[in-house]
């Protein structure tokens, strides 16, 4: 996992727990949908991060077997 991913899933965690605690039904609205985007955004992240990896590698493979 990156520290990206992971920071962004902390925030949505922080965001999902004040939301417990939240009085007005529109701010917890707001906060679990918040919750939603930051940990969407982690998973995107995380599986763009594993493409470009893969990628690099097939570059490097590549480069490595014309040799």
């Amino acid at each position: 996992m990156s520290d990206h991913a992971d920071e962004l899933r902390q925030r949505a965690s922080e965001c999902a727990a004040l939301a417990q605690k939240a009085i007005l039904s529109e701010v917890r609205l707001g906060l679990l949908v918040m919750a939603r985007h930051l940990y969407r955004m982690a998973e995107m992240h995380e599986a763009e991060s594993q493409r470009l990896d893969y990628a690099v590698r097939a570059f490097n493979d590549d480069k490595m077997n014309q040799q």
